[in-house]
């Protein structure tokens, strides 16, 4: 009888292959892996590029963390005492066009001993109309907030562009959502690893009700101040993908076929014997 000994590794490929379908299927994904050397921004990577003022951003190699989300690389920390820092990363135009939902994440950390005149957003440039109509998508932490907390808020000024939440912790997850149809919604420092926030209990976006999502074309990030940080900059079509976490069942079926492809080995093996 003719031995399929091809078996076991092709049940371990379909367990694999379900593992990774687990993972999630993002439409972008910055997590500022750019080495192991501390430097300049534009000197770690040419995706990224300074449109306004002296370019300082700097790249560390040690990036942001939140609870069990899923990070990677490094991460851009601000560097200068006065004057505002824009950069944007112009990635290839990504087209919405077909989606109903679009998810946004990002993790911004700064820390409450600095100053009040200070600013740092980041953010995404979106085309929402037939027309070319775009407008740019950014939170963080405004200018001369009004609380000694870290402050949080949208900008520019056809949304939200006052203070519309405040947090006791350094470091920010920004949760965007996008409905065709609908207005959009922020959260700050959403649950992560379950169900997606509900909706109706974030911060309702003031602009237009989102008609029509053509197309996201960059990232973007402005800064004044020191020592504030961006991060994990994720976009999605569902929250799933902008908010991954270690997921305990995906790993236990790499450790079954890994024992299922050993078993099988050690099976073979006292056959020849």
């Amino acid at each position: 009888m003719k031995k399929h000994t091809y078996l076991p590794y092709l049940l371990m490929t379909v367990l694999l292959g379900f593992c990774m379908k687990t993972q999630a299927a993002l439409l972008f994904y910055e997590g500022f892996d750019y080495g192991a050397t501390d430097t300049l921004l534009t000197t770690a990577t040419s995706n990224w590029a300074l449109t306004s003022g002296t370019d300082n951003a700097q790249y560390v190699s040690t990036g942001l963390s939140y609870g069990s989300l899923q990070v990677s690389g490094g991460m851009v920390q601000t560097n200068n005492n006065w004057g505002t820092r824009d950069y944007d990363y112009d990635f290839a135009d990504i087209d919405i066009s077909e989606e109903s939902d679009i998810w946004l994440s990002m993790l911004i950390a700064v820390p409450t001993a600095v100053g009040l005149n200070t600013s740092a957003e980041f953010g995404i440039t979106m085309v929402r109309n037939s027309w070319g109509g775009t407008i740019e998508y950014e939170a963080g932490k405004g200018w001369a907030n009004n609380t000694s907390l870290v402050s949080s808020r949208l900008s520019p000024n056809s949304l939200n562009d006052a203070e519309f939440g405040a947090t006791s912790t350094e470091t920010m997850l920004i949760v965007y959502h996008f409905a065709n149809g609908s207005a959009g919604e922020v959260w700050v420092n959403p649950t992560i690893g379950g169900s997606a926030p509900t909706a109706g209990t974030g911060q309702t976006l003031t602009d237009s009700g989102n008609t029509g999502l053509t197309g996201i074309y960059n990232a973007n990030l402005t800064y004044l101040g020191e020592d504030m940080s961006f991060d994990e900059l994720r976009i999605g079509t569902s929250f799933a993908d902008i908010s991954p976490v270690p997921e305990p069942g995906a790993l236990s079926l790499v450790a079954i076929a890994g024992c299922v492809l050993l078993g099988s080995r050690r099976f073979w093996l006292a056959k020849r014997r």
